[in-house]
């Protein structure tokens, strides 16, 4: 039988094709350690953690799960997460950057996946996790969705294209003060930035706020911006968070000229502290404002002094109008001609959380508070353009509280000068403190119907999404705060599809009349001897055909390459040629 010896080989132009396999797995919490799987759950924590440290009280604190600290599995997931949709190199992970909702909370579930199992990736669109009556999907871009969300009667989804903004304030567990499990207190921070959800270029950023968890039984374990401005000339007394570039939203789009909608949360307490802010003139020193009394303060404001294209604002002690009462407002300029507003027909100052919407919706200006419209008017100005500013939650933007005397030049030669006095741009003016706490802001670029509020009220959630699926890394992580995926991972069924590219490789090799018709067998050799230079004489017939057995494949450094092995062994051609068509993949 003969050897295929080495030779040049005809391969064609398109000896290399690709092509994709998915293998389909199925995987339960009873099977997973037989496939490598692992899962996991981790919780954020501020604490003091000095691993090996007996000195350190917090480390016997510090939940496990498995042989891993928690905070170490949260850790190393918060990793992958991004926390600026504008900005994809803060994750390490950016495949699906603007199609996923990515909103990491301070604890997750998570399983992970070995690579030799998924292949190069995990395919998208093709796993499935059931546990008990709930039912998760991936979207193929990244979200995974509990189909029962979604089943809920009356819910009703939003995507992320029907918002200006979109805010939920559920970030604020990373200002805890240490470890959860001894401390769950909160600080108060002078500079944050806080997460957005949305699309758009738009950056929150909070000053002098802090923040509590929310007990309610939809969001539990969320958290809610508190707000506790004062009238104090000191710039550090402000307590709010502006919402920067919303002003484009009135000088680049007009889109307040449009339907529109602004939904929150909030809680009232019983009082205000606050019934004065600096909106009078400037003192005879003219550095100074003067205070002025007012009888509402602002929740949520895009108004600049008196333009305003919206607020919702809360009466105060002071008031005649009826303390606690809500009241929408918009305003062109400082007179009462180019203001309007709709108040509610009862006080919500009671320190419970209270679902508010206000929007445009075609002519008409309304306002809805927990499910319930509270009134409608037509503006009758509402075509004309109007100038605003950033969003401000906690009170109104009103220039400058104080400002900096400057002496000017003399005046023709005499000894009179000019007083000029310049803004102190550091000493911002937040006019109308409120006090109170926020959640769930959303500034949708539609008006909401009826079932749409009700929804947003009654479910706190605008999407099934319930986490995210990771398809380079294999992990499969649980994200959400409502404490129903506590155990998803104790009793579960996985079903999911690897992905592993494949190069096919196809060379032609040629063997013509009269080629290797030559053998190294030993059969052929006197005395069976693979090292005998004699040959038997039936192979020195010129009728002498072997059998090909083995095809070798080389480089042009005659270095072997790849060797197979045919099923049945082929005879040397005699007066015709042969073709070898050989395939491998890698």
């Amino acid at each position: 039988m003969a050897g295929f010896v080495y030779k040049s080989i005809n391969a064609p132009s398109n000896a290399v094709k690709k092509y994709t396999l998915h293998k389909s797995w199925t995987v339960t919490d009873e099977s997973q350690a037989n496939y490598g799987i692992v899962s996991h759950s981790g919780q954020f924590s501020r604490g003091t953690f000095n691993i090996g440290d007996i000195n350190d009280s917090n480390l016997a604190n510090e939940p496990l799960s498995g042989t891993f600290y928690g905070r170490v599995i949260f850790d190393s997931i918060d990793h992958i997460y991004y926390t600026d949709p504008e900005n994809a190199t803060v994750s390490s992970d950016s495949q699906y950057f603007k199609q996923q909702t990515r909103a990491n909370n301070r604890s997750v579930q998570l399983l992970s996946i070995p690579s030799n199992i998924f292949g190069q990736r995990l395919k998208e669109d093709s796993i499935t996790l059931t546990s008990g009556n709930v039912s998760i999907t991936d979207d193929g871009k990244g979200n995974l969705i509990d189909s029962s969300i979604l089943s809920q009667t009356g819910f009703v989804t939003h995507s992320k294209d029907d918002y200006h903004i979109k805010i939920n304030f559920d970030d604020g567990w990373r200002y805890q003060k240490g470890n959860y499990a001894t401390d769950s207190r909160f600080k108060t921070v002078s500079n944050v930035n806080l997460r957005d959800e949305s699309n758009g270029p738009f950056e929150p950023y909070g000053y002098n706020v802090t923040f509590e968890y929310v007990t309610d039984s939809i969001v539990s374990g969320s958290t809610a911006l508190m707000l506790h401005g004062s009238q104090s000339k000191d710039p550090n007394s402000n307590s709010y968070v502006s919402v920067n570039r919303t002003s484009q939203l009135v000088s680049n789009t007009d889109s307040y000229l449009n339907d529109y909608a602004v939904e929150l949360m909030v809680k009232i307490p019983t009082s205000q502290s606050v019934s004065q802010s600096y909106t009078g003139g400037y003192t005879a020193t003219g550095l100074v404002r003067q205070l002025q009394s007012h009888e509402t303060n602002t929740i949520i404001s895009s108004g600049v002094e008196y333009q305003v294209p919206w607020e919702l604002q809360v009466y105060n002690d002071s008031s005649t109008h009826g303390n606690g009462k809500l009241q929408f407002i918009r305003q062109i300029g400082n007179n009462s001609d180019t203001l309007f507003s709709i108040s509610s027909s009862a006080a919500y100052n009671d320190n419970n959380w209270h679902h508010v919407v206000i929007q445009r919706s075609g002519s008409k200006y309304e306002l809805w508070v927990d499910k319930v419209k509270q009134g409608s008017t037509v503006d009758e100005q509402f075509n004309e353009n109007i100038n605003g500013g950033d969003i401000y939650i906690g009170g109104r933007r009103f220039n400058e509280k104080s400002r900096i005397l400057r002496q000017g030049l003399v005046n023709n030669g005499n000894n009179s000068q000019t007083v000029n006095y310049v803004a102190e741009l550091n000493n911002q003016n937040i006019a109308y403190p409120f006090s109170g706490s926020v959640m769930q802001l959303k500034v949708f670029n539609k008006s909401l119907v009826s079932s749409e509020i009700a929804s947003l009220k009654d479910y706190r959630r605008d999407t099934g999404i319930v986490g995210n699926v990771f398809y380079n890394h294999g992990f499969i992580v649980i994200t959400d705060l409502s404490g129903s995926y506590s155990n998803i991972f104790s009793d579960y069924s996985l079903n999911f599809k690897g992905t592993t590219e494949h190069n096919i490789h196809n060379y032609r090799c040629i063997v013509e009349d009269g080629e290797f018709n030559m053998t190294f067998n030993p059969t052929a050799r006197k005395n069976n001897d693979k090292n005998s230079p004699k040959l038997k004489g039936f192979a020195t017939s010129s009728e002498f055909n072997p059998y090909i057995t083995t095809i070798g494949l080389y480089n042009d450094e005659n270095e072997l390459l790849a060797v197979g092995k045919l099923a049945q062994p082929v005879r040397s051609p005699d007066d015709i040629d042969i073709v070898f068509n050989v395939q491998f993949d890698t």
